[in-house]
């Protein structure tokens, strides 16, 4: 029997080693720096019965990965009980535990306080062990705290330690975590049965510290899957493996940094000093598909407020601790032990904030926001006119590097970086007017205009109105070239086009710009496999520009971005053109599951091989992996919206529109919108199944259906 368990054993472990990369975590304050974890406890922490390389500490270290940083903080002999003969209250473990400021706390004590001379103060029990909880609790690491049910004590026990006291114990801790909404690790059930791994009938051996160590890795790796919408999809189920990654990556990039105006916040996985407003705007696009475990929207505060309301962005605790900083400004981080600034990398990013703002609207129905937003803070508008006049050259105390917009009559200058599409042939020896700043601009008016509506301020809707008409009229006038039937950039002289045709054109698209005739020449780019179409659409320059990189895309000379692709998707499905943007979305999603498949190590990527299913370069070097980051955005937003097809949903009206066109079984369970949950399942015959805990309206392929409370079917034919 032992010799059948080592084995399972054995290989459980050596597959959580192989792919320890994917095995992210939902633990909050996870980063591009390690995530600290202290493991509190008595000799079982410590590793008393086997070699020092083989505590659980130590074993789960090499578990979960260099990701994170588990310290052993156990120290033999002692007791949780303050009376007990060896407190670990007195220990300088307890206070470096402290010190370390830990991310994550596991607290394994309990076999000594079992002995009698110490079990005789069980009443204290509970009391010690609340205190002992709240110390950790009162960090300014705020961690996240798991208590341990204690291993078993196999018959007769030793030193005075029993299972009868220990079992008394289980139910106190038991209690304990539930009263004060503690994580709770059970230690007990998976050994129980298991006497051999503890040969002196108290301390496990090297196996029985596996098995704690798998245990605790499990707990805490595992993904809430309840706060996830949860995708069918038979035609290709990796696809559905591909989103579960990206929500583990998604939830590990969720980093909480006391002291700044949201905390915790989505981190883009680059810098833990640094933030980026366009990246942030991108992933809160996914992140309103699971609210409860991705702050996305309220990571929007982080820019607001320093920007526009001169905010502090001091986090507390020292740089010291946090590996990974900005190089562009790691010179400049005088900062004292107990606290360092984090700044925005670019001032002048895209300005996205009121489409997103948008987005999240329609997927909550939270007018209370959208009051906060344009009436008590103003900030919407205020940052459309503070884009306006923003100077090149100009820096703030808030970020890092000078803004790259010059404004001008007929539109903005930009700089690549300042854009976001960084060596970009768009940019490459020419001061350009960006048809991009210009139409995000025009998209940011037409969203203010459309959430003053909402809160019925006709005032501010109509002068936003105005604004986005006067933007639509620029644009139309001077940066369409009927020739090529596209949007292009202008040279400075504000009259002749900088014909390099990227997936940025689309912007005036997304927006609402274009004409249905313009529409239909600017889909006709996608559709054509020498331009922005091909085996993996949306590559980040046409393929038949004369800087085009077929081979390994160098960044934004051809590699497929997820953020440019996933808006002209968007663009094209708000259009007219759903059939192409589900297309090119689904050709696009195959090509990250395939890299994810195929390519070693098996994650989601910066930027992504325009031909190859592999990653892409930036010059000679490998692009970022692990990057949930704005890349979640295809396996989430994109499959849920275009490859099963729910591409609109309206809280506000109860209504959802469903694009029904794959001929197998797929769908979405435990959609959330507004008081809304429901699952929509498609069985690929055209019968549909709904599940709904409140009435809604169902537009299936234009055909508007009425759901109710409960499970009901429906017929629809196959668009």
């Amino acid at each position: 029997m032992k010799l059948h368990f080592r084995l399972i054993l054995l290989g459980i472990v050596a597959l959580a080693i192989g792919f320890h990369a994917s095995a992210e975590s939902s633990i909050a304050p996870a980063s591009a720096s390690p995530v600290r974890v202290a493991c509190v406890g008595d000799s079982i922490t410590w590793g008393a019965g086997a070699p020092r390389d083989q505590s659980y500490p130590t074993q789960l270290q090499s578990l979960i990965g260099t990701n994170w940083n588990v310290r052993n903080f156990g120290v033999s002999g002692r007791t949780l009980l303050r009376k007990g003969d060896f407190p670990y209250w007195r220990e300088s473990e307890f206070t470096n535990a402290h010190s370390f400021q830990p991310n994550v706390v596991i607290i394994l004590l309990g076999a000594n306080d079992s002995k009698p001379q110490n079990w005789k103060y069980r009443d204290e029990f509970a009391g010690d062990y609340a205190d002992l909880v709240n110390t950790f609790r009162q960090l300014a690491s705020q961690p996240r705290i798991f208590v341990c049910r204690p291993t078993p004590v196999p018959e007769p026990g030793k030193y005075g330690i029993n299972e009868t006291a220990v079992s008394e114990e289980i139910k106190i801790i038991d209690h304990l975590a539930d009263t004060m909404q503690l994580e709770e690790i059970d230690l007990h059930t998976p050994l129980k049965d298991h006497p051999e791994f503890f040969p002196d009938c108290v301390h496990p051996d090297a196996e029985g510290y596996a098995v704690i160590a798998q245990t605790v890795f499990r707990k805490l790796t595992e993904l809430d899957r309840s706060k996830f919408p949860q995708p069918i999809f038979d035609k290709e189920p990796g696809y559905v493996d591909l989103y579960w990654k990206a929500c583990e990556l998604a939830s590990a990039h969720v980093l909480n940094q006391p002291g700044l105006p949201q905390s915790p916040y989505m981190d883009e996985a680059f810098w833990d000093d640094t933030i980026w407003i366009w990246d942030t705007c991108f992933m809160s696009l996914y992140c309103r598909y699971a609210p409860q475990a991705l702050p996305g929207i309220e990571s929007l505060s982080n820019f607001y407020a320093p920007i526009h309301d001169h905010a502090p962005m001091r986090v507390q605790g020292s740089c010291a601790a946090y590996t990974n900083l900005n190089p562009w400004r790691v010179k400049k981080l005088n900062d004292d032990t107990n606290s360092f600034t984090v700044t925005i990398q670019h001032p002048d990013n895209p300005p996205l904030f009121a489409w997103v703002e948008w987005q999240y609207f329609q997927m909550t129905g939270d007018k209370a926001r959208v009051k906060w937003l344009l009436e008590d803070k103003q900030y919407l508008q205020k940052h459309y006119a503070w884009f306006n006049t923003i100077k090149r050259g100009e820096t703030f105390s808030w970020a890092n590097v000078a803004a790259g917009l010059n404004p001008q009559p007929l539109g903005f200058q930009w700089t690549g970086i300042a854009s976001g599409m960084d060596n970009s042939p768009r940019f490459a020896g020419k001061d350009v007017l960006a048809i991009d700043a210009l139409a995000e601009q025009g998209l940011a008016a037409k969203y203010i205009s459309q959430l003053a509506d909402v809160i019925r301020d006709k005032p501010l809707t109509k002068q936003y109105r105005k604004e986005y008409e006067r933007i639509r009229d620029l644009i139309n006038k001077n940066y369409w070239d009927d020739a090529d039937g596209f949007y292009f950039d202008l040279m400075p002289d504000g009259k002749t086009f900088s014909k390099v045709r990227t997936p940025a054109s689309f912007w005036p698209v997304l927006a609402g710009m274009a004409s249905p005739l313009q529409v239909k020449r600017m889909a006709a780019h996608v559709h054509d496999a020498n331009d922005l179409g091909g085996v993996v659409p949306w590559p980040s320059v046409s393929r038949s520009d004369k800087d085009f990189n077929a081979t390994t895309g160098n960044y934004w000379c051809g590699a497929v971005w997820l953020p440019t692709a996933y808006m002209g998707i968007r663009a094209l499905t708000e259009n007219g053109e759903g059939e192409l943007a589900d297309q090119t979305a689904e050709a696009v999603l195959k090509q990250m599951y395939l890299t994810y498949r195929d390519y070693t190590p098996h994650t989601i990527w910066e930027c992504y091989n325009p031909n190859q299913p592999t990653p892409a370069s930036h010059g000679a070097n490998r692009v970022r992996a692990d990057f949930c980051g704005w890349s979640a955005l295809g396996p989430i937003s994109l499959f849920i919206e275009n490859v099963i097809g729910i591409h609109s949903v309206d809280a506000v009206h109860r209504v959802v529109e469903w694009r029904l066109h794959q001929p197998v079984r797929h769908g979405l369970r435990n959609l959330r919108f507004g008081d809304v949950t429901t699952d929509l399942i498609a069985d690929g015959q055209g019968q549909i199944e709904v599940i709904s805990n409140r009435p809604y309206t169902l537009i299936i392929n234009g055909k508007s259906l009425k759901v109710k409370v409960g499970r009901q079917l429906f017929h629809q034919q196959i668009k």
